[in-house]
């Protein structure tokens, strides 16, 4: 019974476990998604939509530096590499539904605060 009670705590310990790592990368996934739509609205000076997914994250995400940190260090990548490339810039509709879907799902990953 004791080594039963051991192993059902072990496979619990590893199952809450894998469930948060899961829960961290989807944040992560979450907020360079976020980083890239918004180093592309910087790149392409589209202000309405850099405002509007700064304002989204305030909201939802909570301050914990390493968010922050992952939304700006993706931002800064985005940002430079489509300047390195002149890359031509996705269409306003394109850019506005993909970040509207993209904070629709950080809403439901981090709530609103």
């Amino acid at each position: 019974m004791k080594t039963t009670t051991a192993v059902f705590a072990a496979v619990l310990a590893l199952a809450s476990a894998a469930m948060a790592e899961d829960a961290v990368d989807r944040e992560e996934r979450t907020l360079e998604t976020l980083g890239r739509l918004n180093g592309e609205a910087l790149y392409c000076k589209r202000s309405e939509l850099v405002r509007t997914i700064k304002e989204a994250i305030v909201r939802a995400v909570p301050t914990v530096r390493e968010y922050g940190q992952t939304f700006e260090e993706t931002t800064n990548t985005t940002y430079l590499d489509l300047a390195s490339r002149s890359a031509p810039c996705s269409e306003p509709v394109h850019h506005k539904q993909a970040t509207a879907l993209a904070i629709e799902a950080m809403t439901q990953i981090f709530g609103e605060n």
